[in-house]
């Protein structure tokens, strides 16, 4: 979320000369922002639903020209959150306006939902991981159900077909290339029975007893450890080649 993936904690170590693992601060504060990182992969290629959005809370003459952009049933989400905050379901032109009176000022996203499966793909130094799918228990996977053990259910590898697999693996690798990641990240994505679409891209994956990242990691035989350490060692490397090239100017 805010400070730690949006770029700021990465622009002050830059400046600082701090090597760290993970994207730089620019492709961190463009996965962070959901309209341009959605609209750059996109061109790229990637399949993405419908949607219209707002630098600043939208008024309620805005209504029919958002249900006209992105459908009736639609996805309302801050633009630059994360771990799924400020997400919320409507599939009503009154549902609709009660959920736009009730929005705090600030950019917002009003994306076509897409009924069908969700799933999230690890990328390890630009090459896809496993696809895993996650089944919430109850709703839909907001922050309780990424948080709270117990509350979701996750299928990995995810059992779907082999031409949907690699659409995902291929539509992550492209996001991750587009947005100029580095080291590692997760792509999260909505399919339906033969079709995937992108939902976001994250930088910083969490690594708790309930994240995607270790699952996607384990789907090709890899423990928490082995991939603690593939994630942190191009970090490692790009310091040693500094401290190279520094002692060898010197």
């Amino acid at each position: 979320g805010e400070f730690g993936e949006d770029g700021v904690l990465q622009e002050m170590l830059e400046v600082r000369g701090i090597h760290y693992s993970g994207s730089d601060s620019a492709s961190s504060a463009l996965c962070m922002d959901k309209v341009a990182s959605k609209a750059l992969v996109e061109k790229a290629g990637v399949r993405t639903s419908r949607d219209v959005h707002f630098t600043s809370c939208p008024s309620l003459n805005e209504l029919d020209r958002i249900i006209a952009e992105a459908g009736p049933s639609i996805v309302i989400k801050p633009t630059n959150q994360g771990s799924s905050c400020g997400v919320s379901f409507v599939d009503s032109r009154d549902a609709l306006s009660r959920a736009v009176e009730a929005l705090h000022d600030g950019p917002w996203m009003f994306e076509e939902r897409i009924y069908g499966r969700e799933f999230s793909v690890g990328v390890l130094a630009g090459k896809a991981l496993g696809v895993v799918e996650i089944v919430p228990r109850d709703g839909s996977y907001d922050y309780k159900h990424k948080y709270t053990p117990g509350t979701t259910d996750y299928i990995f590898p995810a059992k779907i077909d082999l031409s949907l697999e690699q659409e995902m693996k291929r539509f992550a690798e492209i996001s991750f290339r587009v947005c100029a990641c580095r080291d590692f990240a997760r792509v999260d994505l909505m399919a339906t029975e033969n079709e995937a679409y992108f939902l976001e891209i994250n930088t910083i994956p969490g690594l708790t007893p309930t994240s995607l990242l270790p699952k996607s990691a384990r789907c090709h035989g890899m423990d928490f450890t082995a991939l603690a350490q593939l994630m942190v060692e191009p970090a490692i490397q790009r310091f040693y080649s500094r401290a190279s090239s520094v002692k060898a100017f010197l």
